[in-house]
């Protein structure tokens, strides 16, 4: 039997399952387990094992992090119902979700090595709240890979303008992220609770534990003290990390991808992200995928020597290409709202600078047409 089906049925059947011998149960199943019964039906097949949920170690209300690593987190139903989705219906979300986070698991850890306090189960938590990608938008405006709304982005020293979102700044979102997920886990002394926090906000789940009086965490999804998304987030959470840390065990090995190399550059005026790409011979995804803090079609300005990631090779190739590089050198931008009757030639000429210029940084592909009202970008040298 496939690995993945093996999964599939241990988490919808649970008590117990009869399925192909695995290094991942064995692990767990004693001999002793077995009864009588058993142990002939297991010596006339020797291709069979039963396997129960009884002999995981018990959770004893120990982190779920703990609980996680040692596999304890499966006597949770919860937990196991969401193993099942992520196994099936779920499949393809969660193994794009492993895609991505493989992309940037070398800025994940480097970041994760500065918070020892932190469980390397963490590492997970952006599968859950985006797919892993820096690029996510939910309802709410929450924005990247840990998908930060603006006021907690601000609150924790990430930049957010017309030209920047670090919130899609991997290294930097992750560095907020595990700082604000820390604050949780000092309010509450439990990750469960910080997570939970982290979903829910701090007013829901305090409401929730003075409401039922307990700091039993699953007493309170079983009561669903929570809303519903809240409610869900810890075991579907530690489905997909115990998928994540363990894919070899669920047919998923061959998902994994190299992390992502690069090299940092820095600029010495900004520049056109399509035409960044093209001198330094790779395409403008790749150049967005290694950046995707930049929110324009110009690497900041006023930021001096930006640092961009490129791929390896890519200074050699830039290198003597500086001029067709920098086509506008240009420190800062103004912003002009196009007042009627104005054309690209009459602004040029109030600001002193060429037409081109102010084609060039806006990506005008029809600049004999300004709207009025319109606010476009003024180079300033």
């Amino acid at each position: 039997m496939h690995n993945k089906a093996l999964c599939f049925f241990l988490f919808c059947i649970f008590l117990p399952i009869t399925a192909y011998s695995t290094p991942f149960f064995n692990t767990f199943i004693p001999e002793s387990a077995y009864n009588n019964e058993q142990a002939e039906q297991s010596s006339s097949s020797a291709k069979h094992t039963v396997w129960s949920i009884r002999t995981l170690p018990e959770m004893n209300g120990r982190d779920t992090s703990l609980c996680i690593s040692d596999f304890s987190i499966l006597r949770r139903q919860e937990v196991r119902k969401s193993i099942a989705f992520y196994l099936s219906d779920g499949r393809e979300e969660a193994v794009r979700g492993f895609y991505q986070a493989d992309f940037y698991k070398t800025e994940i850890d480097s970041v994760l090595i500065s918070f020892p306090s932190v469980p390397k189960e963490i590492a997970a938590l952006p599968i859950l709240e985006s797919g892993y990608s820096p690029f996510a938008v939910s309802r709410m405006k929450a924005v990247g890979a840990w998908q930060i709304i603006a006021p907690t982005a601000l609150s924790l020293g990430l930049t957010v303008n017309s030209w920047i979102d670090e919130r899609r700044d991997v290294r930097k979102s992750t560095v907020a992220a595990l700082q604000h997920l820390s604050f949780l886990y000092n309010c509450y002394g439990q990750w469960d609770f910080a997570l939970a926090a982290y979903n829910g906000g701090t007013p829901c789940i305090s409401k929730a534990i003075r409401k039922h009086q307990t700091l039993d965490y699953w007493t309170l999804v079983e009561k669903s003290a929570f809303r519903p998304e809240t409610n869900n987030y810890v075991p579907q959470f530690s489905a997909l990390a115990i998928i994540y840390f363990n894919r070899e065990l669920f047919g998923i090995e061959k998902y994994r991808i190299k992390a992502q190399e690069y090299e940092e550059i820095g600029l010495a005026y900004p520049v056109r992200i399509d035409d960044l790409a093209r001198i330094s011979g790779t395409t403008t995804e790749i150049v967005q995928k290694l950046n995707p803090e930049i929110a324009g079609i110009i690497t900041p300005p006023g930021k001096g020597r930006y640092l961009v990631r490129l791929p390896p090779g890519s200074a050699d190739r830039i290198m003597g290409r500086e001029d067709r590089l920098y086509h506008v050198k240009f420190s800062s931008i103004a912003r002009h709202k196009v007042k009627k009757g104005e054309s690209v030639q009459k602004i040029a000429k109030i600001y002193g600078i060429d037409p081109s210029a102010i084609i060039y940084i806006n990506g005008m592909e029809r600049p004999y047409y300004l709207k009025a009202g319109k606010e476009i970008f003024i180079p300033k040298l």
